[in-house]
């Protein structure tokens, strides 16, 4: 009988199956957990768009208690803050132009259900110009529904455009 390890970066053990049959149930069992991943992320993403253009007194309802947001550079820790910052931005339209998703390991985050998610595309605040943004979210499962741990969201300019910025403070 063959054995065969995986070691995956950022785990605390290596993964071990003996057998193709445990390697067939571990391989399985990834795939599904990359589907459920991918079915989250489409689910979630669309709930969540929607309420910060359309809905945002709702937004600390996608956060943990503790959850933290990071928008441009700028920290905000515990839903009722995270609520109180949305509710300050200016009205808003995200257009989603990509969107990538992967399940964290359960060695990693003790077993709880846990994906990553990154989502890529255009909004545009107010009459404004669309700009192009970068988002990640780390969500967890809290009963039945999905929670933010960890979001960092990031309006993206040209090398060009920051050189110009930059020079002007």
């Amino acid at each position: 009988m063959s054995s065969l390890e995986i070691l995956v970066p950022g785990a605390k053990q290596k993964l071990t199956a003996s057998g193709t049959s445990n390697l067939f149930t571990l391989l399985k069992d990834l795939k599904a957990k990359v589907d459920q991943a991918c079915r989250t992320a489409e689910e979630f993403t669309k709930l969540y768009y929607e309420s910060v253009d359309r809905k945002r007194h709702l937004m600390s309802r996608y956060y943990l208690d503790t959850g933290v947001l990071v928008w441009n550079g700028n920290g905000t820790i515990g839903k009722e803050m995270i609520q109180k910052f949305f509710e300050e931005l200016p009205s808003s339209e995200h257009v989603i132009g990509s969107l990538d998703s992967q399940p964290v390991l359960d060695s990693i985050v003790s077993s709880q259900l846990t994906c990553v998610i990154q989502v890529s595309g255009f909004v545009r605040f107010q009459d404004n110009v669309s700009k192009p943004f970068q988002q990640s979210f780390m969500i967890t499962a809290e009963g039945d529904k999905w929670k933010i741990a960890c979001d960092n969201f990031r309006l993206q300019e040209s090398v060009e455009e920051s050189k110009k910025h930059s020079s002007e403070v």
